[in-house]
């Protein structure tokens, strides 16, 4: 992995996880349901080599509470590095 890449995916995961936990207090049961089952899907989706799909239910699962941050600049530079990451910017 480029060394970009690699600096980018760590802030990312920073970044995500302080979009996830700002969110705690407004996620209900149903986006519960919805992140509990990409996490089934995703392992399946591990099990079948399936990228693809493991991709699609990733974004399903952290889209989940992505959608419901409301701190806009912080939705904004996840959108961005995740768009950088995926377009072979880096």
């Amino acid at each position: 992995m480029k060394k970009k890449a690699q600096e980018v995916y760590e802030l990312l995961g920073v970044l995500d996880a302080l979009c996830a936990t700002s969110v705690l207090q407004v996620l209900d049961s149903n986006d519960y349901k919805t992140m509990e089952s990409a996490i089934e899907y995703m392992d399946l989706a591990i099990q079948k080599n399936d990228f693809s799909t493991y991709y699609e239910y990733q974004n399903v699962f952290h889209n989940t509470y992505i959608d419901k941050c409301t701190n806009h600049e912080l939705v904004r530079m996840i959108k961005n590095f995740k768009e950088d990451l995926y377009s072979s910017k880096l």
